[in-house]
């Protein structure tokens, strides 16, 4: 599902890239100082884990993000001659992500570091990384605690880390795709079931991520 999506959305950036005035895209311009952004995005997740009887674990997560770019363009012709130039944008996140294989969910408020590294670009597109905290409750319930893969809310922390690229429609708009990977536990603040611990996290590298920004000046 995740290839698929993968690769239909690269056909999309494709199609945007031939349209005229794509490779128009000035960085300085686009990430000036002080810069806001409102982003929305969603993602997919797959889980492999031992902890349920059929051995996964799929997700779908949704997001609105206000952000900042608070220095616009870094240049440091110190290092790598400039290859790491870039934007930075700090943000923050509602999100709500629903465990639907077995019908449980997480909602909480993440802080968000992105990074745009401009030099690497090709036209309109802009190569990022990404990375993002945040705690929430969940009603997730899986494992057992006899055998110690037992992990539960109440509460919950999440933590993405993500790379992808970003087109830029224009200066002002962009779409953005990349892969996410996913960190969930409770970093044993639970408590104890049956005397044994309810901290034991799930991790995954299958996941994909989808969104649209607004810049505003």
């Amino acid at each position: 599902m995740v290839a698929r999506a993968l690769t239909l959305l690269a056909l999309c950036f494709l199609l945007l890239a031939c349209a005229p005035g794509a490779g128009a895209f000035d960085p300085d311009d686009a990430f000036p100082p002080m810069s806001k952004v409102v982003s929305v995005e969603g993602a997919l997740v797959h889980f492999s884990t031992g902890r349920m009887a059929g051995g996964y674990l799929n997700a779908w997560n949704v997001g609105a993000r206000v952000s900042l770019l608070p220095f616009g363009v870094l240049h440091d012709q110190n290092l790598l001659h400039g290859a790491l130039d870039g934007a930075l944008e700090v943000g923050l996140e509602p999100a709500f992500e629903r465990f639907n294989t077995v019908h449980q969910n997480f909602a909480g408020l993440l802080l968000e570091l992105k990074y745009y590294f401009v030099r690497l670009g090709y036209g309109p597109f802009v190569p990022w990384i990404g990375a993002a905290i945040g705690p929430g409750y969940s009603d997730l319930n899986v494992g057992h605690a006899h055998d110690d893969s037992k992990l539960k809310g109440p509460f919950m922390a999440l933590i993405l880390g993500e790379v992808g690229v970003a087109y830029f429609i224009d200066r002002r708009k962009a779409l953005y795709v990349g892969l996410e990977a996913q960190h969930v536990s409770n970093g044993g603040l639970n408590g104890n079931q049956s005397g044994n611990s309810t901290n034991v996290s799930i991790n995954t590298p299958g996941g994909m991520v989808v969104g649209f920004s607004c810049f505003f000046r």
